[in-house]
């Protein structure tokens, strides 16, 4: 089976000094994997931040989407991946460009996808990456790696319970969907009632979109990865500690609510 994919990663301007190695690392990379028919890069941010872009080699092999300059940075995510969704992708892949995550592990992260769709084009499936399975590393300062896990634990307890066990990580990023999966997730929640996209902080939405796909029963395998690797990194500060904790208890207010029940008519 030919398979689409694609990647979608926001505009870390910070860092916009690596997407020339990033660019090259996907493609050479995708271009490895026999399954994959079609491989573009969806590049979604700010859109003054946009235009001052140039691909190079590879500017027919990437499109950009845009959010309103100003707006809440979460909004890149969902853009991301409708954009993704409309340029055809049977899978989407969402990743770091800034070097947290390594491209050459794409392959590692897209295999349980691509099995599963082998089986069934309509497979409802996911990848998670985890920087705590047996084989993994993380290269991040100890304290951001504690917070991480806390993070992790808060959602299992508090958001998933007895179906979040078997989790390592909830805020790794680095994750996959089949086209089948994300279009469910965004039927049965339109993303304009996210919290992430609506009220930030942005680095909820991998915690987000991964709850959701559990609750709503999307199939997902964990795959360990590399974390950080030649990346700086830094610790967090008390705003962004205080924004999580906000993000977090509007997610808790919506699992209360009932607003993460599944009819069963979906």
């Amino acid at each position: 089976m030919n398979m689409r994919l694609a990647i979608s990663t926001d505009l870390d301007i910070s860092r916009v000094e690596n997407l020339p190695i990033f660019l090259k690392g996907v493609f050479d990379t995708c271009s490895l994997i026999p399954q994959l028919s079609q491989v573009v890069v969806v590049i979604t941010g700010y859109s003054s931040d946009l235009a001052r872009l140039d691909f190079g080699e590879y500017k027919d092999k990437v499109v950009t989407a845009s959010i309103p300059d100003g707006s809440e940075w979460g909004n890149v995510y969902p853009t991301g991946y409708k954009t993704a969704l409309a340029n055809n992708a049977d899978i989407v892949l969402e990743m770091d460009m800034g070097g947290t995550h390594n491209p050459s592990e794409i392959k590692l992260v897209l295999a349980p996808i691509i099995s599963a769709l082998e089986e069934n084009k309509n497979a409802r499936t996911a990848s998670f990456s985890s920087r705590n399975l047996p084989g993994s590393e993380n290269y991040y300062k100890t304290s951001r790696q504690l917070t991480s896990k806390i993070g992790t634990q808060l959602a299992k307890w508090f958001l998933l319970g007895n179906q979040g066990k078997s989790l390592s990580d909830l805020t790794s990023g680095f994750e996959a969907f089949s086209r089948a999966a994300v279009e469910y997730l965004f039927q049965r929640f339109p993303p304009e009632h996210m919290i992430t996209p609506s009220y930030g902080p942005f680095y909820l939405w991998q915690t987000e979109i991964r709850v959701l796909a559990i609750l709503a029963g999307i199939e997902y395998k964990e795959v360990a990865i590399t974390y950080g690797k030649g990346v700086k990194s830094y610790g967090l500060s008390l705003k962004t500690y205080l924004r999580a904790g906000w993000g977090f208890a509007l997610l808790l207010s919506n699992k209360i609510r009932g607003k993460y029940s599944i009819p069963s008519a979906i």
